[in-house]
């Protein structure tokens, strides 16, 4: 999978980030390497090993809630701060701190369970929930086969995604276009039960493998679907749950090594079309597609990239890949200092492997021609070849530093 979070930020910024585990330590890094100033909080020394050799900024040992471990973090100077502890209670409140103590104008709290957000979002916080980014972005993975990544673009009133049934998943239709499938989801823990809940909502028939048994109870009683029992890597379990019958098989199981097994399974011995395969791991992206598995999600490394963008300030961001990578749709606002403001568009010095698609211009979408002529404000929206975001960047906003 081609993750489709790229961010080409101007001004530093001091980034206060709280907890120093996956995603912690990713976001802290990324940003660092990004160039902003960054201070990492955490409980435990050792936990700053994590911390990736791009990583330049501080670390202070304490808890996140502590007015005198976030004051010493520079809190009090911060322009953003990331709650993404493992702990839900520890990250909203911590949250609450720096928003409503300390006065941090951008903060983002991580959450586990999506049942809560709506509760958080009445306390004033932005919340980014892994669970739900991890089932949206498998869903899609799912019941599409050249789905990517989509995002909203632009103010939501044009947008664009490529997708296509794989051969072998093809079924009656159900609602607007969608195919019915059958998959099999191995796992059932807050990942596994949402995503089937999703799945089975949208028209999709689902059978579900876990191991625990009250988890099997409660997910049975819930939604009324085929439940089993047992390990997803047995393939004697798999042949129970009809593998042989699917058209896609998730497995998002706690574990990556158990994932992979049980993706690979599926694809040898049952010949299942699709596997998708959660991983908590982002270095176990490349191996897991190295292995046979046709996507494997990182939430760690989603959600280091939507709260990177969350409290990033950006000049030129990627919405979609596609083409396995090759071409990517970005957007950019042009800014004042901007070489095409009061421009017609024929003047630009568009790279030859790029094309300006969308000019949004508040509540107009705008499908540009030579004579269309840019103003402060605008959101472009354009088709690019990868490795040739700076030269697109420069001919939207100008070279960094410019202006």
């Amino acid at each position: 999978m081609e993750l489709a979070f790229c961010f080409w930020g101007e001004r530093g910024m001091r980034v206060v980030v709280i907890g120093c585990g996956r995603v912690g330590s990713l976001l802290a890094t990324t940003l660092s390497a990004d160039g902003h100033d960054v201070v990492v909080i955490d409980r435990d020394r050792a936990a700053f090993a994590s911390l990736g050799s791009e990583f330049n900024g501080e670390t202070v040992v304490g808890t996140g809630i502590d007015e005198d471990v976030l004051r010493q973090a520079g809190i009090e100077e911060a322009d953003a701060c990331a709650a993404v502890t493992n702990e839900d209670n520890t990250n909203i409140m911590a949250a609450q701190v720096a928003r409503h103590i300390f006065q941090v104008p951008r903060v983002i709290a991580r959450i586990y369970d999506p049942a809560r957000e709506a509760t958080y979002h009445q306390f004033g916080l932005e919340t980014v929930s892994t669970t739900h980014i991890g089932v949206t972005v498998i869903r899609n993975l799912l019941t599409t086969d050249n789905f990517r990544y989509r995002d909203k673009l632009g103010a939501g009133e044009a947008g664009t995604v490529e997708t296509g049934v794989k051969e072998g998943l093809a079924g009656e239709t159900v609602g607007r276009g969608r195919r019915k499938m059958f998959v099999v989801v191995v796992g059932g823990g807050k990942v596994g039960y949402y995503l089937a809940k999703t799945l089975v909502s949208r028209g999709h028939e689902v059978t579900v493998i876990e191991k625990v048994p009250e988890l099997c109870e409660r997910i049975a009683h819930d939604m009324g679907v085929r439940v089993i029992n047992g390990d997803g890597t047995d393939p004697a379990i798999l042949a129970d749950a009809d593998a042989d019958q699917a058209g896609v098989i998730a497995a998002v199981a706690g574990h990556d090594e158990e994932n992979l097994v049980v993706c690979q399974v599926a694809k040898r011995n049952f010949q299942v079309p699709r596997a998708v395969a959660r991983i908590n791991n982002p270095k176990n992206e490349r191996i897991f597609t190295m292995l046979g598995v046709d996507a494997a999600i990182s939430g760690t490394a989603i959600l280091a990239r939507m709260i990177e963008q969350e409290i990033d300030v950006v000049e030129l961001r990627t919405l979609l890949t596609f083409k396995r990578g090759e071409l990517e749709i970005v957007e950019a606002e042009v800014t004042p200092a901007s070489p095409l403001v009061n421009r017609p568009l024929r003047e630009a010095a568009v790279p030859p492997d790029s094309v300006l698609t969308t000019v949004i211009r508040g509540e107009e979408v705008i499908f540009p021609r030579g004579d269309t002529v840019l103003k402060a404000g605008d959101t472009v929206m354009a088709v690019t070849r990868r490795g040739r975001e700076d030269a697109l960047r420069a001919a939207l906003v100008g070279r960094k530093g410019q202006g």
